[in-house]
């Protein structure tokens, strides 16, 4: 899986969950900042992101990660260190 196509799977998450414009949900977009997400928003998302990718991000990471970006590159590694 590409980068490209994990990034438009998390827009989709995220404009479902947030109810935002798929052109707000940039690569560099910051959750809290710029997406106006909680802390319940961003864990029901990253519940989401792990259930679509069969991911597992560490709890002590999310709120580590606060670009849509710092998620995409989370995502493709873990994707690429399961093969």
């Amino acid at each position: 899986m590409t980068k490209e196509q994990i990034f438009t799977d998390v827009q989709e998450i995220i404009c479902d969950y947030m109810a935002v414009f798929v052109e707000e949900v940039t690569y560099d977009a910051n959750l809290r900042e710029d997406l106006g997400m909680d802390s319940l928003e961003i864990i029901h998302v990253v519940g989401q992101i792990e259930e679509k990718f069969d991911i597992r991000i560490d709890d002590d990471k999310i709120f580590g990660l606060n670009m849509v970006g710092d998620y995409v590159e989370e995502i493709f590694t873990q994707c690429n260190n399961k093969k």
